[in-house]
């Protein structure tokens, strides 16, 4: 979408497998990204989420801590 010129906010959605891969290659491109149970249950770590908010606050931490 860059290369295309397209200047408009790019969203990087992952699903089960993909989410935390997503999430890691939003901070490193300064993309947004979003995360909840509908999009995958498992942390990074590959523990299961309780909630929504266990998998915002890992998503935070990423890109709070520049873990990629």
């Amino acid at each position: 979408l860059k290369a295309a010129g397209v200047q408009r906010p790019i969203l990087l959605h992952g699903f089960d497998a993909t989410v935390w891969h997503f999430v890691r290659r939003a901070r490193r491109q300064k993309f947004s990204t979003r995360v909840g149970l509908e999009d995958g249950k498992l942390l990074p770590d590959g523990r299961a989420a309780r909630n929504n908010t266990e998998l915002v606050a890992a998503a935070v931490s990423i890109f709070r801590e520049g873990a990629v």
